[in-house]
């Protein structure tokens, strides 16, 4: 455990904008982060990873703007790189993280670090993710409905708070100093690490743009490429996890969310979505394989694979 932590610094909140060629939506997301949380005392650090394009230049020119943003600009891309440095560099009690191309709801960060300072129980708390509510074509407002869960019950990493201390406890254990290097899923892998009842999920929204159809498939080829990866890794280091990496029937899983869930009407509504979801799943099933199978092996470090299924739509 790190006992080194300066009692001022534990108070503080870092919000960490992992930004790679983001110029097109960095911007605007800083605006809404700085204008949306004047009720809490907070530093929003971007890290500005390997940008080719204009991302660093917005950044400095709104530092003008706004006292407490800064800008770290590092020479390797890569969201684990990023993640890891920010982790290391940032010894605070309350950690958030942010991609740069989201829109969070009025009093988020606010909301996310009373709910780990009230509840010691939580290590993380993670804002609902949702598609934009205006501006999107009807495809993308179709892939952005189809995906919505039935009950969010897992890290989003649109947007999400962790209690430090608790991740460098895990990282110590087993020898690690972070994510992985060449991991896919870096905020599936976060995910993997909150206890089954460690992890709240807040109301506050977090707004994101969808990928095309197309762009959905090569993203559920990605899941499941990930999802063996990081099967292979937790063996690989003997960590534990929540996820048994198994495959459960459908109707198992809504048979437990059912008996789990609090509020009955909502699990109800959320059904519709699922069913569409599933029907995109078996009409393009073959679609899918063919992108899983041109990701090639599952291999230790496979960040390669984003180039080939992360959304450029969005960008």
């Amino acid at each position: 455990m790190e006992k080194d932590m300066d009692k001022e610094a534990l108070n503080e909140i870092i919000v960490c904008i992992l930004a790679y060629n983001e110029q097109k939506h960095i911007a605007n997301t800083i605006k809404h982060i700085m204008e949306g949380n004047q009720d809490i005392q907070y530093t929003l650090k971007v890290y500005a990873n390997g940008c080719t394009d204009n991302t660093v230049q917005i950044v400095k020119d709104l530092e003008k703007t706004y006292p407490n943003l800064e800008l770290r600009e590092l020479k390797i891309a890569g969201k684990p790189n990023a993640w890891n440095t920010a982790f290391a560099e940032n010894k605070t009690d309350i950690l958030m993280f942010s991609d740069a191309d989201i829109i969070l709801e009025v009093g988020a960060i606010k909301d996310l670090a009373d709910t780990l300072r009230n509840n010691t129980d939580f290590m993380a708390a993670t804002a609902l993710y949702t598609p934009h509510q205006h501006g999107l074509s009807l495809e993308k407002k179709f892939t952005g409905y189809m995906q919505l869960p039935i009950e969010q019950e897992y890290l989003t990493g649109h947007f999400y708070a962790i209690r430090r201390i608790d991740y460098a406890d895990i990282f110590s254990k087993y020898n690690i100093s972070g994510i992985p290097d060449g991991i896919v899923g870096e905020d599936y892998f976060i995910d993997l690490l909150v206890p089954n009842g460690k992890l709240a999920v807040s109301d506050k929204k977090c707004f994101y743009e969808p990928a095309t159809l197309e762009e959905t498939a090569k993203y559920f080829a990605r899941l499941s490429w990930q999802g063996q990866q990081m099967k292979n890794l937790f063996e690989t280091l003997g960590m534990e996890s929540t996820n048994n990496f198994s495959q459960q029937k459908t109707s198992t899983l809504l048979k437990e969310k059912w008996s789990k869930t609090k509020n009955k009407v909502h699990f109800l509504s959320r059904l519709v979505p699922a069913i569409f979801r599933h029907l995109y799943l078996m009409i393009y099933k073959n679609k899918i394989n063919k992108y899983y199978e041109d990701l090639g092996p599952v291999v230790t470090k496979g960040s390669h694979i984003l180039i080939k299924t992360r959304s450029t739509s969005t960008k």
